[in-house]
């Protein structure tokens, strides 16, 4: 018996109808050219259709900037740029079926070009030049083009606003004025406005400020520490602010390690007070330079001009290896030294009321001038320095003291030196304070501020140690902080500060015995058979409270000195 395989087919119909499916309308993007602030016609639905040939209509505009307008009315759609709009600009539309509104068109574009409008302002873009901490006036309205029948005002405009500094506006100038350590190139635009539309805006300029560098801010970073210094003598504080502008940001610069973001010191500076033989007070001192300053760059002198500013608002780093290097070369031809050994601020100018002799140099030819081409060279400290002079023949708008007219030549050095974990973790800094005034002062204390702040700061104890000479910051806890990334965490470090010599005493005529229990217990130079050579250690160590209060913060001169005496 054979099988055989049978396949059956059976078709079932069943009647329905299938419909043309009713497609969208398509709106085609145009283009149109016109004058900024002059309307401009464009008929959109001229070439937009309906697959259906149903009737279409515009049904909504938008503007992609909020300084443009645009209406409809029928099929035109009419776009009005403001003053200040030049160049390509678009705008979107939508249109519908009249018959079928829920029916529409994606959002299409209708293109513009915007030309000058020659009845209306040209702000012209300006340049200027200047160097870190350097006010510039610049005319800006001098290369503008102004209709005459047109009544402006200048109003600075923040698009964005400048980044290296501030700026402001006053009878058709602007005074710019950069960061003290701010170098490189900031712009920012500003606006013609009309006095009678406020706030319509005719026209758009930029100014451009080419920042030289004047080297005011530098670290000492040669070890395990990453410390900043500025030109002014504060420590340790990364600030960028502007005299007489309060708020500025503030930024620890005491990084241990370095690279690691974790700071111990927030802020270091010198306080020094004394009393003139009328029992006066005379004494400068500063926290933060955020609420004023007493203390500016550069030697004493009878001239603070701007170009003594731009001559001495600075500092000079060097290394141990860039000296030896000169040493070793100046004589040879085609030799050109380094900006920092070349303008070694070795002698001031007795013109200005300077002292002759200032940064402390070898004198190859003995000629008492600085001259680095003769074989002269830099004396430094350590492997690594930085080389500072501030003054405070100024009005002293931080603690409202009278000046003492003291000039201070401050040098903050380091060693490279990884495998001594003392002097990997340290910097030094050595000061000469020169008493450039007429006066006396007696009663003089010298104090040295310091706000530490070891990673996370809300935790942090202080202290003292008498016979090392040394103030010192420790956590209150075993673990810094809850795990903030500037935070230490566990086995948070200390942070010391340690007078090595302090101020030389007043001549007694006699070599003072150590091992007493006054001065000598942590001075320098008692019972070495040398007659007044004797120097200081820490005599005294308080706090204060960063508030308000008997030992709060110090508001006025006499202040400053009750915490230093």
């Amino acid at each position: 018996m054979i099988m055989k395989k049978f396949y059956i087919l059976v078709f079932i119909f069943s009647a329905f109808s299938f419909s043309a499916q009713n497609q969208t309308p398509v709106a085609v993007p145009d283009s149109a050219t016109g004058m900024a602030y002059t309307p401009i016609s464009v008929d959109a639905l001229s070439n937009d259709f309906d697959p259906n040939g149903e009737p279409i209509e515009i049904w909504e505009v938008q503007t992609i900037s909020s300084i443009t307008s645009a209406t409809f009315e029928g099929n035109i759609i009419t776009y009005t740029s403001n003053a200040i709009t030049l160049g390509p600009d678009s705008i979107l539309y939508r249109i519908r079926q009249v018959n079928n509104p829920n029916n529409y068109s994606d959002w299409t574009p209708v293109y513009f070009d915007i030309t000058q409008n020659p009845d209306l302002p040209v702000a012209n873009d300006d340049f200027a030049s200047t160097k870190g901490g350097i006010s510039v006036s610049v005319r800006i309205l001098n290369n503008d083009i102004i209709p005459d029948s047109l009544e402006l005002s200048v109003a600075l405009g923040y698009f964005p606003g400048p980044s290296k500094g501030k700026a402001t506006y006053s009878d058709s100038v602007i005074i710019y004025t950069p960061y003290m350590s701010s170098f490189g190139i900031d712009s920012f635009s500003y606006v013609l406005k009309n006095m009678d539309i406020f706030p319509f805006f005719f026209a758009k300029g930029t100014l451009y400020i080419d920042i030289e560098n004047n080297y005011s801010y530098d670290s000492l970073m040669i070890n395990n520490i990453n410390a900043g210094i500025h030109s002014d003598g504060l420590l340790f504080d990364r600030f960028d602010g502007i005299e007489n502008v309060v708020g500025e940001d503030h930024a620890c610069h005491f990084e241990v390690p370095k690279g690691s973001g974790k700071h111990t010191i927030f802020s270091n500076s010198i306080w020094i007070g004394g009393l003139n033989n009328g029992n006066d007070l005379h004494l400068a001192g500063e926290r933060y330079s955020q609420n004023g300053k007493d203390y500016q760059p550069g030697p004493v002198s009878n001239n603070y001009d701007s170009a003594y500013f731009s001559n001495w608002n600075g500092l000079w780093t060097l290394y141990k290896e860039e000296i030896e290097y000169h040493k070793n070369n100046w004589w040879k031809a085609g030799y050109e030294p380094i900006r920092n050994i070349e303008e070694w601020p070795g002698n001031g100018n007795p013109v200005y009321g300077q002292a002759e002799q200032l940064a402390p140099y070898y004198d190859h030819d003995n000629n008492d001038i600085y001259d680095p081409m003769q074989g002269d060279y830099p004396l430094i400290r350590g492997d690594q320095c930085i080389f500072f002079i501030y003054n405070d023949d100024r009005i002293h708008t931080e603690t409202d003291g009278e000046a003492l007219i003291i000039e201070k030549h401050g040098m903050a050095y380091a060693f490279d030196a990884p495998d001594d974990s003392i002097l990997n973790n340290t910097i030094f800094v050595h000061y000469d304070l020169i008493n450039r005034s007429d006066i006396t002062y007696h009663n003089t204390y010298f104090g040295i501020f310091t706000d530490f702040d070891l990673g996370y700061s809300w935790d942090d104890r202080v202290g003292s140690h008498v016979i090392n000479s040394s103030f010192y910051c420790y956590n209150g806890n075993e673990t810094d902080g809850n795990g903030e990334p500037w935070a230490y965490g566990v086995d948070p470090p200390a942070q010391s500060v340690t007078v090595l010599a302090g101020p030389y005493m007043d001549p007694d005529e006699e070599d003072n015995p150590d091992g007493g229990c006054d001065y000598s217990i942590n001075g320098l130079n008692f019972g070495n058979e040398i007659v007044d050579d004797e120097r200081y250690g820490l005599t005294r160590f308080t706090f204060f409270y960063n508030s308000g209060g008997p030992q709060g913060d110090p508001l006025i001169a006499d202040d400053y000195y009750n915490y230093i005496s």
